[in-house]
This record gives structure tokens, sequence and C-alpha cells, in this order.
């Protein structure tokens, strides 16, 4: 009941945890299960105490194999508050004197965390040794959901075979067990793992199918939601604008209805950056201020400059300039402060854009200026905005021998990290700071009366079309593994931004792969072995 109807077994459990004449054992378990539903209503704080209370209560009961399951939801419910080391710690502690099923659940929760953590060679160990310690005669539901989880490593990881290979296990036995739910989601997960691994056209092949899987099972109306507003994101990350926007705005529409705003907020900031790239900018600043609620209201802070960013561009593409410099300028300042790094270049180079045009070329040397110093550091679509940055003030200034060549830069480095572009989140980003840069040289090109060069500026306009994401994962290998890596330390950094404890160690590594990525297709692009 906790998965179907969590705010249901809450009353149920709470009733139960309240009642005075109820024996120690069993109050223990009904505080397990109100910390599970908190938990599924995004009541994390809640959920801890609950299950903080229970933990310690079956350990002085002497049950240690209830004591190790509790502890595993409990771990989770501390890594979804940013806890790791906390998480990991607990489960040690709930090892000692636990066996059979209830040790294999327990390596499942800290393979898990591990997955999540990025480390999947240790999170693969963990799996397999959770199949291990399992019996299929006590806890088949786990090793479903472990197969389910290994289907999703094996597809992070470029291992296809292997990746489908564990979902069907999972998806078969969840259907011989009655789990329609658990199987439908196998493969949506799978999908958006596809996804991540650059196989679009495998993603949405498999999300739609889980779709339709969602569409048979009662009460699965917010699980079906859920996933259409994934798969929407999956569309929108394809180009494919107008899918995106209609699935995204049809997913808020029902994630709406079931009132739970942790998901209602996520899929409506989806919902307000689909409307914008489709043109509709009324309804995407809509979406957007909807957005800023429900984050305010859930208090997660590091989220509403994103939002706020949204109803920026939809002002700037509307025309409707009026203090629009200013906004842009302090939503930068805030995207900065929140580690939202690609969405802060991209904010000041709007911010100084738009001063240059209402003339005031002081405010806008203080906004690129500060954005230019990023040109021979931090990621490649972040360079691209520093040399647009660069190029406009120099445009401003009339230098345009100096303008010319921070275009050629800010394209060259565009063109020659397109494979690393295309594992990112925000190469949105980087397509529009290359348009830009060629408006910017096809300005030059006219002012300066260069047909020929017009004529490149042109072409590299067109060749933005190269930055989209392929619609298969790249054959070549070394090539997939590294975009593994890559996208493991993207999320990784997005996931520690949006929790408020960025570091900058992640952005090391990001700068570190890139500059494999690039060196690599280089060196294949030459010998003729890479996928072009």
């Amino acid at each position: 009941m906790v998965n179907r109807d969590p705010a249901k077994a809450h009353g149920i459990a709470d009733e139960i945890a309240t009642d005075p004449d109820v024996t120690d054992d069993v109050r223990c378990r009904a505080l397990w299960a109100r910390g599970m539903a908190r938990r599924e209503l995004h009541d994390l704080a809640g959920a801890e105490v609950d299950l903080e209370i229970a933990y310690r209560g079956a350990i002085e009961l002497g049950e240690p194999a209830i004591a190790a399951r509790i502890a595993s939801t409990l771990a989770l419910v501390i890594m979804y508050l940013g806890r790791t080391a906390d998480a990991l710690s607990l489960l040690d502690e709930a090892e000692h004197g636990t066996d059979g099923d209830d040790l294999g659940h327990l390596f499942m929760q800290r393979a898990l965390i591990h997955h999540r953590l990025g480390d999947l060679d240790m999170a693969l160990s963990g799996y397999h040794a959770a199949l291990a310690n399992l019996s299929e005669e006590r806890d088949p539901v786990v090793i479903a959901r472990v197969h389910a989880n290994l289907g999703v490593l094996h597809a992070y990881r470029h291992e296809v075979d292997l990746a489908g290979h564990h979902t069907v296990l999972a998806i078969e036995l969840a259907d011989r067990l009655g789990q329609e739910m658990m199987a439908a989601g196998a493969e949506h997960n799978l999908g958006y793992a596809f996804a991540r691994a650059g196989d679009l056209a495998r993603a949405l092949e498999l999300m739609e199918a889980a779709e339709q899987r969602f569409e048979q099972i009662p009460d699965s109306k917010q699980h079906l939601a859920i996933a259409q507003s994934d798969r929407a994101d999956v569309l929108l990350k394809a180009n494919l604008l107008a899918e995106a926007r209609s699935l995204a705005d049809l997913a808020l529409a029902s994630i709406s209805e079931g009132g739970n705003v942790t998901d209602a907020a996520d899929a409506c900031l989806l919902a307000a950056r689909a409307r914008l790239a489709a043109g509709d900018l009324e309804a995407a600043r809509t979406a957007a201020r909807q957005t800023r609620v429900w984050y305010e209201q859930h208090g997660r802070r590091p989220w509403l400059p994103l939002a706020e960013f949204v109803e920026v561009q939809a002002d700037d593409a509307d025309r409707l300039v009026d203090g629009l410099a200013e906004r842009a300028e302090d939503v930068a300042r805030k995207l900065a402060r929140a580690r939202w790094t690609s969405e802060a270049m991209s904010a000041r180079v709007l911010a100084g854009r738009l001063y240059l045009e209402r003339g005031e070329f002081v405010r806008a040397r203080r906004v690129l200026a500060g954005a230019a110093r990023a040109r021979h550091v931090g990621p490649a679509g972040d360079r691209a905005a520093a040399y647009l940055a660069t190029a406009l003030l120099h445009e401003a200034t009339g230098s345009r021998k100096a303008a010319r060549r921070s275009v050629n830069e800010g394209l060259r480095t565009l063109f020659d990290n397109q494979a690393a572009l295309g594992a990112l989140e925000l190469r949105a980003h980087a397509m529009a700071h290359g348009n830009e840069l060629a408006q910017v040289g096809a300005r030059l090109a006219i002012a300066d009366r260069r047909p020929r060069e017009l004529l490149s500026r042109i072409e590299s306009a067109r060749g933005m079309i190269s930055l989209l994401p392929r619609a298969h994962a790249p054959d070549d290998e070394v090539l997939a593994e590294l975009l593994a890596e890559l996208r493991v330390v993207s999320e990784e950094i997005r996931d520690a931004t949006g929790s408020g404890e960025p570091s900058l160690e992640p952005q090391r590594r990001r700068i570190t792969i890139e500059d494999r990525i690039r060196r690599h297709s280089r060196r294949a692009s030459t010998d003729g072995d890479a996928e072009e």
C-alpha cells in the first residue's frame, strides 16, 4: 500500500503507531510503515524520525533481521537528505549479525547508494552479492528489483546485452509475481538509461512500451504521468519540440492532480522549458512562475533561479526589454551562487547583450568581462559562452579583428568538443552560444564586405545541428565508455547542486574527461574509426 497509496498507508500506520494498547513490536513495525509512507510523500525529515525510532526499537527488541530491513530503508532516506557517508555507515552497523535474505536486502540497498553516487563497480559487486544471499522462495520481489537495477547499471556502462538480459529477468519475475507496476517500471527505467547512454531511438521505444503497460494497471496514473514526464525530457533532448511540449503538458496535468509537490515542481520546470523551446512564450512564463511557487513551498531554493531564468529567456524572446538586463544579471548571480554554472554563463551573456542593446557599455563590460575570463577553463559549452562574451565586447568597441578571432575560437571550441557536448544535459546552451557566435561573425563579415566569410558563418550556423544528440549510441567502444563516465560525473554535479552541496572535484573530473573525449575523437577521426 505504501507504493500504491502512500497517503492511505500513512493514515493506517499512524493509527496503529499512536494506539496506546499495541505492543512494542507492533508499534515498531507501524513506525517503519509510516516512515516509508512519509518517504513516498516526500516528507524526508519525518521519514527519518520514524525510521530512526523504529530501527532503535527493533534493536532493543532483539530483532536484528527486522532492524536490518528498517536500516536499509532509513539509509536511502539519509542518502536523499544528502548524507551519503552516514547512510553507508548505518548499513555497516546493521550488517553485523545479519544473514540470508536480510543480508541480501541490505547489500542491495548499499549497492543502490553506490549506484546513485556513480561508483558503478562497487554497485555491480553489491548487486551480485545481494543475489547470492537472496532466495527466490522467500524474497522474489527483491530479486526482481535487483535485476531491474542491474539492467539500468549495465545500460549506463553501454553493456546493452547485459542490460537487456537483467531487465527481461526482472520483468518476467515481476509478471509472475503479479507485480505489474514493477514490471512497467523496470522497462521504463531501462528506457531512460538508454537515453542517458545516448541511444534515443531505443530509449523512446522502451519508454512508450512501459507507458502502455502502466495504462493497463489500476491506480497507476501517477506512475504513468512521471514516466511520461521522463519521456518528454528525452524528446526535448532529441529536439522533437512539439512532441516534447505536448507530452510534458499532459504529464504535468496528471502529476499536479496527485498533489505531490516535488514531482509536480520538476514536471512544471520541464514543461516550462519545453514550451519555451517550442516558442509558446506566455505559456512558458506561466509554468515557470508556478514552478517557483512549488519550489518555495518545498524549500528547494537552489532550484528557484532555474525557473526564473526560463522567465527571463521568454521575455527576451518576446522583446519585453524593460528592466530585463538587470533581471538577467540578477538571475545570473543567483545561478552562480547555486552553482548552476552553465546556466549562469548563459544568463551573464544575455545580460551583457541586453546592456549593449541599450547602449550601456560600462555595465555591459562589467558583466561580459566577468564571463570572458572563463575562455580557457571549464566545460566546452561554458568556454564557448566566454568567447561569445569576448566577441560581443570587441564588436561593441569596434575591434572587429579581435572580435573575429573570438568568434573563430568559440566555434572551434564547440566543433572540437561536439562528442562531449552530445553527452551533456545542457547542450542546448552550447547550440545557442554557437548560433550567437555565428550571428556575430555574420555581422562582422557584412560590415567588412567579406562575402566568403559571410557564407562560412551561415554554414557554421547550419553546422550547429551536429551538436544535437545522435539517434543511436556510438559504435566506438572507447568513446562510449568515456561518454558514460561523462554522464555519471555530470549527473553527480547536478545532483550535488540541487542538494546544495556542490563540490569542485567533480567539475575538474568533467573537464578531464571532456579533454580525453576530444583527443580520442581527433585520433579516431584521423584513423577513420570513429562514427561521425
